[in-house]
């Protein structure tokens, strides 16, 4: 795996979100003879910290990350990005109790398949190193936002090209009013979703929404 640290700055223009810290990074190193390696790409847009929805976010991933804790039969690897910036990268057991501390609201633009594309592509090298080690490895994405693609770089079909059989990818749209759940699903269908969720802008409902992606992750587990 790449020390490299990763930066969309040269993607996008930057505005006035406040940049993520300096991820963590740790080897990814499975016992198992299976591997499941999560990706979390977290809107850190204007709208989220205007609207004072940088809690809900950091909850609702606080209970995806605990829910992951509790999977049986695979080892677990997580990746976690916002728009402007990577958390955390490594094997589940090792990551921070504060990690999500760190996350920051207010980037002026929403560039979630740019984002997701360089996920995938960061995800998807890892997965071809723990096959090349004979490590059976599946890939668990899920994107959460509050809003469409905006001054985004790239376009739903380009990330929906990238995925492979067996990938999982989880679209989850976080809904202010009953209109907009029509408007996720449009989204995240061009994604190439594996599953779309929609939930109210909540604490409660997004740990939900949340906790429904770990337990799916789980089953992939076996």
């Amino acid at each position: 795996m790449s020390n490299e640290r990763f930066d969309l700055d040269d993607l996008m223009n930057e505005g006035a979100g406040t940049p993520a810290k300096p991820a963590v990074q740790t080897k990814i190193t499975p016992v198992s003879d299976k591997l499941i390696i999560v990706g979390m790409l977290l809107d850190n847009s204007g709208s989220i910290s205007n609207a004072g929805l940088e809690g809900m976010i950091r909850d609702g991933s606080n209970t995806a990350i605990e829910g992951l804790r509790g999977i049986k039969g695979a080892d677990v690897a997580l990746d976690i990005r916002t728009f402007t910036g990577q958390l955390y990268s490594g094997m589940l057991k090792n990551v921070p109790e504060n990690v999500m501390s760190h996350y920051h609201a207010g980037n002026n633009s929403t560039p979630i398949c740019a984002c997701a594309i360089e996920l995938i592509k960061s995800l998807r090298q890892q997965q071809a190193e723990q096959k090349a080690a004979g490590i059976s490895t599946t890939i668990a994405m899920v994107l959460p936002t509050d809003g469409q693609p905006m001054n985004d770089t790239a376009t739903p079909d380009q990330f929906a090209k990238l995925i492979q059989e067996g990938d999982f990818i989880v679209g989850l749209g976080v809904t202010q009013q009953e209109s907009e759940v029509a408007e996720y699903h449009s989204l995240f269908r061009s994604m190439g979703a594996s599953k779309i969720l929609t939930s109210k802008a909540t604490p409660q409902e997004f740990r939900r929404s949340m906790g429904q992606f770990s337990r799916s992750v789980a089953k992939i587990a076996g």
